[in-house]
């Protein structure tokens, strides 16, 4: 007879959705999904499922006893005391071939490392990160030309496919799994990041420059977690958006330029020679091949631009500092909202005072510390976040500084 059980789901993005259907297909209860994701939460609550917050997770499952806690694109690593709550065991769904490619971001490693298969896994929860025992894993052929974007969605298709499998042996009460060769583990973890921020190195072979771009590309409509490959092209810095191995073998030093033209700039790698087809400006604004080209002025027989292996090593030790508070600067980025000119300002120039008209077209002082004593301050942070204040007199508006600057 078909076991019935009960499950909390702790993760993002559709998949924790799919996943949850299918429980509910298989006459299985669903307790409650923690999650920060709006979609998954407005699934939840369409249907009666309990939401909690990642915050209040604890609380929430214990409430009520349970059998099984899935961990589903969840970046989370959870503690001993939530790993406590199921009366079963906790299951977690890994994008990647376990042992190998554990930690984050695995697709994109594994393009980096030019493998030709990849894998999705579910497999219990133990102390060590993506070690406990695998119940269900699906082998992924990486196809030539693949991107993160492309493994992904088919790595998304594997997990949900693995995933009935997963729950058939749940209802059947024959669930078993076998322990990992931890010989055999590779690690990638969360702040690890390409070799000097993406930055294309042409000495490295042709087919190592393809691969980084295509493990850098997810696409514009979904979040970029390690970086975008990137050239130097004479004097700037420029975001290689596709670049294609050609059969030509180089015969000039690496980085030299080989042609250049609306199509292509063709570049000698150390073994073949590059044909870079698109690139965009470093803010990510398009910019096309001829105008770079001209701009730089590049010149078949010369280096396109090449950077001193000093620079690239220092690159990349910036590039994995700053890692570490890219998530602290993307949910302050997103709190920014456009200042409006102070009423002290707008009140005169409706008066008329033609300094104060000329003063409404140039920037607010950048201080150090938006004061909040003043109505008219641009930010109102209370850690002292930068802010933008008018001094005083109303009129007498000073240019924009750069953040630290000592602010008047």
């Amino acid at each position: 007879m078909p076991l019935q059980h009960s499950f909390w789901i702790i993760g993002e993005t559709t998949l924790a959705i799919r996943c949850a259907e299918v429980l509910l297909e298989r006459g299985h209860t669903l307790r409650g999904l923690v999650t920060t994701h709006p979609l998954t939460a407005e699934w939840a609550r369409e249907r009666g499922v309990e939401v909690a917050a990642f915050g209040d997770a604890l609380p929430a499952l214990t409430r009520i006893p349970y059998d099984y806690l899935l961990s589903i694109v969840n970046s989370r690593i959870l503690g001993p005391d939530i790993l406590a709550t199921p009366t079963l065991g906790a299951i977690n769904y890994h994008d990647g071939p376990l042992p190998r490619y554990a930690g984050m971001h695995s697709t994109s490693w594994a393009i980096l490392n030019e493998e030709t298969a990849h894998g999705v896994t579910w497999h219990g929860v133990a102390e060590l990160v993506d070690a406990g025992p695998i119940y269900k894993q699906r082998i992924v052929p990486i196809e030539p030309g693949e991107t993160a974007l492309s493994l992904n969605a088919r790595s998304y298709e594997a997990a949900l496919d693995s995933f009935v499998e997963l729950v058939d042996d749940i209802t059947e009460g024959c669930l078993e799994g076998r322990d990992q060769d931890l010989s055999q583990r590779t690690y990638f973890p969360h702040l690890a990041r390409p070799a000097a921020a993406g930055l294309l190195d042409w000495t490295r072979p042709a087919s190592s420059l393809a691969a980084l771009v295509r493990a850098l590309d997810f696409g514009a409509a979904y979040a970029n977690p390690l970086g975008r490959a990137k050239i130097r092209c004479g004097s700037h810095f420029y975001l290689c958006e596709r670049l294609r191995v050609t059969s030509r073998p180089a015969d000039a030093s690496p980085g030299t330029t080989v042609s250049a033209d609306a199509t292509a700039i063709a570049v000698a790698a150390s073994d073949y020679v590059v044909a870079v087809e698109s690139l965009a400006m470093i803010d990510g604004s398009p910019v096309s091949l001829a105008e770079v080209a001209r701009n730089e002025r590049l010149e078949v027989g010369r280096p396109i631009g090449v950077t001193a292996p000093e620079m690239i090593e220092r690159i990349g030790t910036l590039n994995e500092g700053i890692a570490a508070h890219e998530g602290y600067w993307r949910r302050t980025l997103r709190r920014v909202r456009p200042l409006e000119m102070p009423f002290r300002l707008a009140g005169a120039a409706r008066a008329g005072h033609r300094s104060c008209r000329r003063a409404s077209r140039t920037p607010l002082r950048v201080s150090r510390r938006a004061r909040t004593d003043r109505p008219w301050c641009g930010t109102h942070d209370p850690r002292g976040a930068v802010g933008a204040e008018l001094r005083r007199p109303a009129c007498n508006i000073a240019s924009a500084r750069r953040p630290g600057a000592r602010g008047g």
